[in-house]
């Protein structure tokens, strides 16, 4: 989890969700996950995974939240996850069931930007 200012008035918190395939279905966002991951289109990365990252926008005068929602959505097992030198979210799929690793990078200001970014390291 980490805090980002957006600008003088607000900050947004992004947090993983470090559920995977089972679990993303029993305690996920969705109420009904295949139906509601298939409405998403494009924005749902993987159609059978249910995890990813949510935002809350808060002002920071009045301490309320503005909006909640899930910035990334279609992963799983979203364990590892911070903030850049580039004050982006860095977000990682902890996954040694497939063979490909991901890493995904949210931009904090206007519109959400996701980059998938290839991952060069293995942890064990």
């Amino acid at each position: 989890m980490a805090a980002f200012s957006v600008d003088s008035k607000h900050t947004v918190i992004v947090r993983n969700h470090e559920l995977g395939r089972t679990s993303g279905k029993l305690m996920g966002p969705f109420k009904s996950p295949k139906k509601n991951a298939l409405s998403l289109g494009k924005n749902h990365y993987d159609p059978t995974a249910f995890g990813g990252t949510t935002n809350i926008l808060i002002n920071d005068i009045t301490n309320e939240v503005v909006k909640e929602y899930l910035s990334l959505s279609g992963t799983m097992t979203n364990c590892a996850g911070g903030p850049s030198p580039w004050n982006t979210w860095l977000t990682c799929e902890e996954n040694t069931s497939i063979n490909k690793k991901k890493i995904y990078r949210m931009d904090m200001y206007l519109k959400l930007t996701l980059k998938k970014i290839s991952c060069r390291s293995q942890f064990l």
